[in-house]
């Protein structure tokens, strides 16, 4: 079996474990890494098609699965979680002798392959397995967060010194923002402070419609109410995830 081993500081945050397995093991498993931390929440599902759905509805950090499942194997079931996300730690227990299994396991995109005694008998091996797993996931994501950032930064800087207008200006930090991962959408707008509205001045992405059947405003009115009127008479950033 192999080993994974990291020097980075154990993550306190909580960690959603998805445990694939019979259910005499799934227990057992939950209970111990639940006395292991409290930051374990572990959700129990008994065949490779509940695991999936469970997966598909997100809030999973990390995946534990046995070899040996009922109505199908681990390593199809590794397979078919990796279809939908490469990224996802899983971690796979199986018989101590099943070198090969490990192996395939690992060039199939698990993340770690413990021994099944050591899953049973051994808790604090798999609570470190887990956390060693999940916290170089968030490494990574927090990593490729900074790097999507400084690239934005890198290309804004070079639209506020290239562009001759304040207009190109508006419509090339609209294009840079709304082609970047996570938005979809970007405008900029003037504030009126006599009108106590916002008018729209530039915008790109997917939603430049919405700006032409919606009332701008930032007083207490009900379309005074959104993120724009409440960053206008807060001074802080007003975040919306969905304005469809």
């Amino acid at each position: 079996m192999t080993t994974n081993e990291s020097t980075m500081a154990p993550s306190t945050d909580t960690i959603h474990v998805l445990h694939v397995d019979d259910p005499s093991v799934t227990d057992v498993v939950a209970s111990a890494l639940e006395r292991e931390g409290d930051q374990f929440v572990v959700r129990a599902a008994t065949t490779p098609d509940e695991g999936l759905e469970t997966v598909a509805d997100g809030d999973v950090d990390c995946v534990v699965a046995g070899c040996d499942l009922p109505d199908g194997d681990g390593l199809s079931f590794l397979e078919a979680v990796r279809e939908s996300d490469p990224d996802l730690p899983f971690v796979l227990h199986a018989d101590p002798r099943s070198e090969a299994v490990a192996e395939r396991a690992l060039r199939a995109g698990a993340t770690d392959c413990v021994p099944t005694e050591e899953v049973l008998d051994r808790h604090a091996v798999l609570s470190a397995r887990v956390r060693n797993a999940v916290d170089r996931a968030r490494a990574a994501r927090r990593a490729e967060k900074a790097q999507r950032v400084g690239r934005v930064v890198r290309d804004l800087d070079e639209a506020l010194a290239r562009a001759p207008t304040v207009a190109e200006v508006d419509d090339r930090v609209c294009a840079i923002l709304s082609d970047a991962e996570p938005y979809r959408f970007a405008w900029i707008g003037e504030y009126d402070p006599d009108s106590r509205t916002v008018e729209p001045r530039s915008s790109a992405g997917v939603a430049e419609a919405y700006l032409d059947s919606v009332e701008i405003r930032t007083d207490e009115r009900p379309t005074g109410l959104g993120p724009t009127g409440r960053a206008v008479r807060s001074g802080e950033i007003a975040v919306m995830q969905n304005i469809c």
